[in-house]
């Protein structure tokens, strides 16, 4: 479990402290799940409380919350052995003792460090190099407040309690891929996220605290490439050497590991590799988008190939997102108005893992590579399979990009002869710096978006049931490795990942190498339309998130509002509704203020996910077709007016010795009907080679999708037939 909350105290008047109290006790009533374990550890002027190794030495304290990776490195370092250190937190402390608080810059791991100095009255709080450990902080002139979520610094009663507006609406939506914004403020007013790599130094008596860095990735841009003799093909072999090492340091030392499983490439490669160092086990999601892009059969087959276990849970997103509550529950317990559907489906996920295998402890993931190895290059610019032409293309968006930054939106003549006046001078005439080299522009950019996104859900996703999510690719060593490589090969190693992609020929089968493109979505199963239709159809939701329709509202201007809502109902179109979308959930999570832990239950709402068995392939395509309401290629072929009938030597046939019905084929048993199709059962019983289909389905009150998938098997393996079908396959 990895919650915690503290606190700094700068004013120790009984007020202060009576306000303390009232918030730990307040945060442990309100999230009993969270800290089972109520017990504040207390150091002079800090209070904390959470799953904290300490360790304690000549007036200095340390506490330490996460993994540390590379622990022999550290111990050489130092010159000491193991044995003297077996806690994370004595090794730190050492650390720290021995080499300063900027040594931290040589752990491998993700964590948050508090070290408590009590002679000079000085805690300093310090997280990880990529921000995995995420910190939420607010500070005024009487304490510091810092927690690992939001909603535990909104219980006290000095936290700011209001929406930054301008903040929530400036951040950009995840899609916009390469946004020069960057700002560490979160969606309230003074709360804020502690950026990777950075020092919170509280100074009790000065009242007061600063931020410093140790390691500053935007900055690892200023490399001589002159004498860089590497071909594409060396920087490909050391990159896979660097990621193998990275899995390996993840799953030291445990007799089974656990990583998530999407199918693409950066997940199969997390799982190739590391399949060498120990047993792995895997858990994929099953939705109408894995199933359709057919991720759900690359996952099995992969597993097979790899002789590794792969665990796959149904999530029918489609289904189960049209509940007002369930979205509000949702944006609360995410704390963010980005409505990513991975976001649920991995929370959901890990609520499955909990329930059915409670000793997980940790997963891999592959987040993280697409921000570093280009794999959302295609979202900027088309693939037309010109190598030359889509890198020149994708170059010059980056540029255009930067533009936003070193020129004014007031400057509408500069801007629009932009393309005609030299880089170097645009950049000599404005006050933002802007990377040497440009792809460490892309890299930061979609890192900054990805805190505030993908990792933000992962997060909290998988600690909220108790999981620690290794990320990899987030190993910080890729930075410096990535801004070294000389631009002249940027475009034979980045789009669309090659320095990934060439290299992983020798682990992974060429059905997960080269899965063909899919696009952003779907047509014919974006749910999104429609979900978002029901919700902004929902008065009551509407007026619990920006308050009565016909009230004015301080920020948002409610008749354009409803008027585009109107528009987009009839014309969809789905930039607009994520628009439309972060509005609206900007003014839900606005509510989340004295929110409780069952008040965020969504798991309450929703079945625990089915494990799916994919022993018997036909039987599982039928029943997850149903279930993710696929439809079926051949339906519009189907005449459901049509009378349907048993083929020659073809019957439903019933068993007496064990109850059980049979569909037979040349007077031979073909198909088990299993218990729970009761409803495909009684259709069949039904056949009286009179009655259309459509008349069944009316006697049984029961839709045509339930007994679709199950039909359409009988008829191609010819044991029914509609009379004169349009379809050749009868």
């Amino acid at each position: 479990m990895n919650a915690f909350f503290g606190f700094v105290q700068f004013q120790n008047s009984e007020s202060h402290s009576e306000k303390n109290k009232y918030f730990s006790n307040a945060v442990f009533l309100a999230f009993p799940t969270r800290f089972p374990r109520r017990k504040i550890i207390s150091e002079n002027n800090i209070a904390l409380a959470g799953d904290f190794e300490s360790f304690c030495t000549e007036g200095k304290s340390l506490f330490f919350n996460g993994e540390i990776y590379n622990r022999q490195e550290i111990e050489k370092v130092l010159g000491i052995s193991s044995s003297l250190h077996k806690s994370n937190a004595a090794l730190v402390c050492e650390l720290i003792l021995q080499k300063g608080l900027e040594a931290v810059q040589i752990i491998n791991g993700q964590f948050l460090i508090i070290y408590v100095n009590k002679q000079d009255q000085k805690v300093h709080l310090i997280n990880d190099h990529m921000g995995i450990r995420q910190l939420y902080y607010y500070h005024d002139k009487n304490i510091l407040l810092f927690g690992s979520e939001i909603k535990f610094l909104l219980v006290h009663p000095d936290c700011s309690k209001d929406i930054d507006w301008e903040t929530s609406l400036k951040r950009p939506h995840p899609s916009n891929v390469l946004s020069c914004f960057k700002s560490y403020k979160t969606w309230f007013n003074g709360v804020n996220l502690l950026p990777e790599a950075s020092i919170i130094h509280s100074d009790s008596k000065k009242k007061e605290i600063k931020i410093s860095t140790y390691w500053n990735h935007t900055e690892r841009t200023n490399y001589d490439y002159k004498d860089d003799r590497r071909t594409a093909k060396d920087v490909m072999e050391e990159y896979i050497s660097l990621l193998d090492d990275s899995i390996k340091i993840r799953i030291n030392n445990q007799s089974t590991n656990y990583s998530l499983l999407s199918g693409g490439l950066d997940s199969s490669a997390i799982v190739a590799l590391g399949a060498k160092y120990s047993p792995l086990e895997t858990f994929s999601i099953i939705t109408q988008t894995t199933y359709l892009e057919d991720t759900t059969s690359i996952c099995t087959n992969l597993a097979n190939d790899l002789h590794i276990k792969n665990s796959q849970f149904l999530i029918p997103i489609h289904e189960i997102s049209f509940n007002t509550n369930l979205w509000k529950q949702w944006i609360w317990r995410m704390e963010s108005p980005v409505n990513h559907t991975d976001s649920l489906t991995k929370t959901l996920l890990h609520y499955a893992i909990r329930k059915k295998y409670p000793d997980v402890k940790s997963v891999l993931t592959g987040t993280g590579s697409d921000q570093l190895n280009g794999g959302l290059v295609r979202w900027i610019v088309n693939d037309n399979g010109n190598e030359e032409e889509n890198w020149e293309n994708f170059h010059r968006e980056i540029q255009d990009r930067e533009n936003h930054k070193i020129i004014t939106q007031k400057d509408d003549d500069l801007w629009n002869c932009r393309n005609l006046i030299n880089r170097e001078y645009l950049v000599s005439i404005s006050e933002n710096a802007i990377e040497n080299n440009s792809w460490m522009h892309y890299v930061n950019s979609t890192l900054h978006s990805e805190l505030f996104s993908l990792r933000w859900d992962e997060v909290r996703a998988s600690n909220y049931h108790g999981h620690e999510t290794r990320f990899p690719f987030l190993d910080f060593r890729f930075i410096d490795f990535i801004a070294k490589i000389p631009p002249k090969l940027h475009k034979e190693l980045f789009f669309d990942k090659p320095i990934l992609r060439i290299p992983l020929k020798k682990i992974l089968p060429e059905y997960v190498l080269n899965k063909p493109k899919v696009p952003a979505y779907i047509p014919d199963y974006d749910y999104r339309f429609k979900l978002y239709n029901f919700l902004t159809s929902n008065k009551n939701l509407m007026e619990e998130a920006l308050d009565a329709i016909d009230q004015s509202h301080p920020v948002i201007n409610k008749p354009a509002f409803f008027k585009r809502i109107k528009l987009l109902q009839e014309n969809p179109n789905i930039f607009e509704w994520n628009n439309i979308m972060k509005i609206l959930n900007i003014g839900l999570l606005e509510k989340l203020v004295g929110k409780n832990e069952k008040e965020m239950d969504i798991e309450s709402l929703i079945e625990e996910p089915i494990e799916i068995d994919f022993n018997e392939s036909r039987k599982t395509k039928i029943f997850l077709e149903t279930k993710l309401s696929i439809k079926n290629k051949n339906s519009a072929e189907i005449d459901l007016q049509k009378p349907l009938f048993f083929r020659e030597n073809c019957a439903l046939l019933f068993n007496s010795m064990n109850n059980k019905f049979f569909l037979s084929k040349g007077n031979e048993l073909a198909f088990e009907i299993e218990d729970q199709y009761t409803d495909w059962k009684n259709f069949l019983i039904k056949i009286d080679n009179k009655q259309s289909i459509q008349q069944l389905l009316d006697d049984l009150s029961i839709s045509y999708h339930i007994i679709e998938g199950f039909l359409k098997i009988a008829l191609e393996e010819k044991i029914l037939c509609v009379a004169r079908a349009i379809t050749n396959k009868v």
